[in-house]
C-alpha cells in the first residue's frame, strides 16, 4: 500500500502445516514493516517480524526428536529494486 510517493507499507502472514513419513511440520511467519524510498532504485525498511516453526518426529527404532524456532522482534533492512 502506497502512503504517500516513497513511502510503502506492508503487511503478510503466512502457514504452512504438513504430515508426512512421520514428521510433523508446522511453519508460521507475520510480518509488518514501512519502505522509505530515499532514491528510485534505493530504499529502506523497518518493521516487525514473527516466525515460529515446530519439526516433530517419532522414530520407529524410539529416535524421538522435537525442534522448535522461534523469533520476535524489530528488523531492519535495505531494498534494491531495478
Amino acid at each position: 500500500m502506497t502512503l504517500v510517493k516513497r513511502l510503502f507499507w506492508r503487511a503478510n502472514a503466512y502457514i504452512f502445516d504438513a504430515s508426512v513419513a512421520g514428521y510433523d511440520v508446522k511453519l508460521w511467519e507475520a510480518w509488518t514493516s514501512v519502505d522509505y524510498f530515499v532514491t528510485r532504485n534505493v530504499g529502506l525498511g523497518a518493521g516487525f517480524a514473527a516466525t515460529n516453526a515446530d519439526i516433530n518426529t517419532t522414530g520407529t527404532h524410539g529416535g524421538n526428536w522435537y525442534i522448535r524456532y522461534s523469533y520476535s522482534g524489530l528488523v531492519a533492512y535495505a531494498k534494491f529494486a531495478f
